[in-house]
């Protein structure tokens, strides 16, 4: 029985964190981020193609999110300059936004992003 509870409990986590993330940015806050959107935008454009792509890297290497991402990058065919443009737009349309952790806004934009093309069809 705690077995069975364990494996409900792993199977609820992602679909909540989903929903959770889904509500933002209302809901953003600072956190404990070792770079903040106003440190991002202190950067040159050539860190930013950088950090972005590191991020995104990281996504794909281990998040309950890498069938998401995954299925978005094959019909999106992003290169680092496209996520780098989307996370930019993201970060410019909520100027709030710059004290939150730059590794969760590149997330977020792109996923947002992804839900979006996810809505195409074939």
């Amino acid at each position: 029985m705690r077995k069975l509870i364990v494996m409900a409990a792993l199977a609820i986590a992602p679909a909540a964190f989903f929903v959770h993330v889904s509500s933002l940015p209302s809901d953003i806050h600072p956190g404990h981020a070792l770079f903040k959107g106003s440190d991002y935008l202190r950067m040159s454009p050539d860190e930013q193609l950088g950090y972005v792509s590191g991020v995104i890297d990281g996504i794909l290497f281990h998040s309950p999110f890498v069938d998401i991402f995954e299925q978005c990058f094959e019909r999106l065919r992003p290169t680092p300059d496209l996520l780098k443009a989307i996370t930019d737009r993201y970060l410019d349309s909520e100027p709030k936004l710059q004290t939150a952790d730059m590794r969760f806004l590149v997330f977020h934009a792109t996923l947002l992003t992804c839900q979006g093309v996810r809505q195409l069809p074939n």
